[in-house]
């Protein structure tokens, strides 16, 4: 609408060249100035849409027990002491039973079995272990296996590294975990 105006503006004043000339500008200006937003509007939306899948996460009710969980771990591993490998980034996983019956659950990484015994994995920041120490079936570590009691909740944490004195140069993973109700 102001473009129109200004254009109006231009054309009817066509005696006055300085007149035209200030318009000529102030239609530069406002072209430029309608481009730079547009830019950052796009920029703002990719930044956005990046961040929505990386943080995506699955929440779903299996047998009473809701399963809020973050199960997608596809990147390169960090070869790092087990201390350091505390301070990353971890997955969570949140169980929530509403039953009052107790339920029993397992939680599965799935994926390939390449270079397991230099994969470490921790629990909850603290409990941490050699991925091959876990027992592999059906493409699966079955890496815990408990009970949640009635009415309650349990909050997890799984951070995975590649051990710092590992001869692979580095370690690339796409895991899924899992979690089974019974």
């Amino acid at each position: 609408m102001i473009v129109t105006f200004l254009y109006l503006c231009y054309y009817y004043a066509s005696d006055s060249m300085k007149l035209k000339e200030k318009i000529d500008k102030e239609i530069v200006m406002l072209v430029m100035e309608s481009l730079v937003i547009t830019i950052i509007i796009v920029w703002l939306a990719i930044l956005i849409g990046k961040w929505v899948l990386n943080n995506q996460r699955d929440v779903y009710v299996d047998n009473e027990v809701v399963v809020d969980i973050d199960s997608k771990i596809k990147k390169e591993l960090s070869k790092v002491s087990d201390i350091e490998g505390l301070d990353l980034k971890s997955n969570k996983i949140i169980l929530t039973n509403n039953s009052n019956l107790e339920k029993e659950y397992q939680i599965l990484l799935c994926g390939d079995n390449n270079n397991a015994d230099s994969i470490r994995l921790s629990f909850n920041k603290s409990y941490i272990r050699s991925l091959n120490t876990f027992s592999y079936n059906n493409s699966c570590y079955e890496i815990v296996n408990e009970i949640l009691e009635p009415y309650s909740n349990n909050e997890l944490s799984i951070g995975i590294w590649q051990k710092k004195s590992s001869s692979i140069s580095s370690i690339k993973v796409n895991y899924n975990i899992k979690v089974k109700i019974k």
